[in-house]
């Protein structure tokens, strides 16, 4: 599965595959760099409690990719997330955390372009074979209006959804969307506020596997470790 989101704007790809072993691969790819800017990339998984790996690599090409390998957790209850942080050095401090799990319902976590308010996205398989995607900001100004962009794209058709919302008192932007007709689609929501705000979270849940329910807490004691 991989999640998307934004470094100031230009991409970064968080991927993850399970092996045979129980253990899982992770790629962080960022595209379309200044060439020659150097970055720090921090990726940790929260189940097993194992150090972080830290890489510094300098944008060649338009971008850089690293790839590291987690046991799998000695729990099959464990919550398994995948945690990138990555920041450029000097003066500019671009930067974009990531975070991604394969339990189900399918979740990955961006920040927004403030660096501080995340946006989540929640996706899960129904029943009757449609998608259910669900999409929270959180940290909004209450009150402020919000124009949302859906996209689902499946192997040989595409769907748009786009929808105006408000945030709550406490600053929270909820959406819930029903995708039909399309067969593990990819994902992608933008989302714009009145004042400026802006939010990018891409999912392609195709190699995801099936494990334990997902749980809220996971999501936040992720983004604790992210401050």
């Amino acid at each position: 599965m991989t999640v998307t989101g934004q470094v100031s704007r230009p991409p970064l790809d968080s991927s993850y595959w399970p092996l045979t072993d129980g253990s899982y691969e992770v790629q962080v790819t960022a595209r379309r760099l200044e060439e020659g800017s150097r970055w720090v990339v921090h990726l940790a998984q929260v189940a097993t409690g194992e150090e972080d790996r830290e890489f510094r690599r300098v944008a060649a090409g338009g971008g850089w990719t690293v790839t590291a390998q987690f046991p799998a957790p000695a729990s099959g209850d464990d919550e398994v997330l995948f945690l990138v942080s990555t920041y450029e050095r000097g003066a500019r401090r671009h930067g974009c955390d990531l975070l991604n799990s394969p339990t189900r319902p399918i979740a990955g976590l961006s920040l927004c372009n403030n660096g501080e308010r995340p946006i989540i996205m929640l996706t899960r398989e129904l029943d009757d074979g449609s998608t259910l995607v669900r999409s929270l900001i959180f940290g909004a100004r209450p009150d402020s209006h919000w124009h949302l962009k859906l996209t689902a794209i499946g192997a040989a058709s595409r769907q748009v959804v786009e929808f105006d919302d408000r945030a709550g008192k406490r600053g929270a932007v909820r959406s819930r969307v029903v995708v039909t007709g399309l067969k593990d689609p990819r994902l992608r929501v933008v989302a714009n506020s009145d004042n400026g705000g802006s939010c990018l979270i891409g999912l392609d849940p195709a190699n995801v596997t099936t494990g334990a329910p997902l749980k809220l807490e996971g999501l936040a004691k992720a983004r604790a470790l992210l401050n």
